[in-house]
């Protein structure tokens, strides 16, 4: 079952889906896990069960003695999970981000890019880190030849920015250099040794 479909009945996801508790989740199937985001006011305020979930698709995702379609579906399990984690409020937005851009990054180095498929777009991926930034790249250049002298939040952001760039990197060679995210990663990914 693809993980965008949704069940159904509920009853049939009452009977299939697994267990909240984290012993149950670790032993669900893929198919099982994918009825349960289905589903996902089960565990609506369950951040735990999300996080449980989204680090088991990490984990499965990466292993390569399983099929590309199935680490593909587990790399779709991930982001669902992921989203829904987001939803509990316990997480700003750009924690959820450096995570989403993470399995994106890995989908897209070990099963190339696809035009077709958002989750394997390399160019949308830029284009959601650049939102997350929103910040120009002179602003962001000035404040890293001070960095010393700026508040702790400040260089928090400064840092995030740089793990979010780091993370990016590898997908550059799959972005068209006509590309307007082509160009601009090239660039931010020049200021990536001066962040703190």
């Amino acid at each position: 079952m693809n993980v965008q479909e949704s069940s159904s009945s509920n009853d049939a996801v009452e009977e299939s889906a697994p267990s909240v508790e984290g012993g149950e989740i670790a032993r669900a199937s893929l198919d099982e896990l994918e009825t349960l985001v289905s589903c996902p006011d089960r565990l609506s305020d369950d951040w735990q069960a999300w996080e449980m979930i989204r680090d088991l698709s990490v984990g499965r995702m990466r292993n390569e003695d399983l099929g590309a379609d199935v680490q593909l579906r587990w790399v779709r399990l991930a982001l669902v999970a992921n989203r829904l984690k987001r939803r509990s409020g316990r997480f700003d937005a750009a924690s959820i981000l450096v995570d989403d851009v993470y399995v994106q990054v890995f989908a897209i180095y070990r099963f190339g890019p696809r035009c077709d498929d958002p989750v394997l777009g390399p160019v949308e991926t830029c284009r959601a880190v650049f939102r997350e930034i929103h910040e120009r790249l002179d602003d962001v250049v000035a404040a890293t030849k001070a960095w010393s002298s700026l508040t702790k939040q400040e260089i928090l952001r400064l840092r995030r920015i740089k793990n979010l760039l780091n993370i990016l990197a590898p997908i550059m060679q799959f972005i068209p250099q006509e590309a307007p995210e082509y160009q601009a990663l090239s660039q931010w990914l020049q200021i990536v040794p001066r962040l703190p």
